[in-house]
């Protein structure tokens, strides 16, 4: 296998795992930074739901798109 295949194949299986790093970064971030707000400002609502985690979040975004597709 050449190099230039090999480093392709290895790009290839570490971009999907780092997007998926990211999302997960992206979406515990806006979790602090909820809890944050709410610590900050008690009286208001919560606009989202921190306390759920990410594994939930995205299994409930596979299942609400296997019911309706785009």
């Amino acid at each position: 296998m050449s190099t230039t295949r090999a480093c392709l194949l290895l790009l290839s299986l570490v971009v999907p795992a780092l997007s998926a790093c990211s999302h997960r970064n992206w979406y515990e971030g806006m979790r602090q930074e909820e809890k944050a707000r709410q610590d900050r400002s008690p009286g208001e609502p919560a606009r989202t739901a921190p306390d759920v985690d990410y594994d939930a979040y995205q299994a409930e975004r596979e299942r609400l798109s296997k019911e309706s597709p785009q």
